[in-house]
Order: structure tokens, then sequence, then C-alpha cells
């Protein structure tokens, strides 16, 4: 892993472009990507939400949250 650990720490979390403007599956595969290098054992990253970047993931990762859950209350509500 140790070769590819700076492109990864360039890539998780993304800190060159907001997750909201990337397609739907880039958001998915960086979300994933980034659950699967903090739960490594040993990790290989750490999220520190005293830094700006991972302050930022973490506020976007809510961001789509709360935007999926609305999508999803409507479309229960249009089924109901």
């Amino acid at each position: 892993m140790e070769p590819h650990k700076d492109v990864l720490q360039d890539m998780i979390p993304p800190k060159k472009h907001l997750l909201r403007h990337q397609p739907l599956n880039a958001q998915i595969g960086l979300m994933e990507g980034n659950t699967f290098c903090t739960t490594l054992e040993p990790r290989l990253f750490t999220i520190d939400l005293n830094t700006v970047e991972d302050r930022a993931f973490f506020t976007e990762v809510s961001a789509v949250i709360i935007q999926l859950q609305g999508m999803l209350y409507c479309v229960a509500n249009q089924t109901a």
C-alpha cells in the first residue's frame, strides 16, 4: 500500500473538489474509499475534524445524506 499512499492521500478525502460536484458514481466511490482506508487495521488514514479538508468532507457527506433523505421522503409520499 505504501507506494500508493500519496495518491490516496490526495484523493481521500477529496481536497480539490467538493463531493457534491462529483457524479453520483464518483461520490459513492469516494465515500467507499474513505470508509475502506479508515477501517483497515492498522488504519491507513484517520479522519481529523480539526483539519479543513476532513471537516469539509464530513460536511459534504452530511449534506448528501440530508439531500437523499429528502428525496426518499418525497418518493415515499408520492407512492403512499
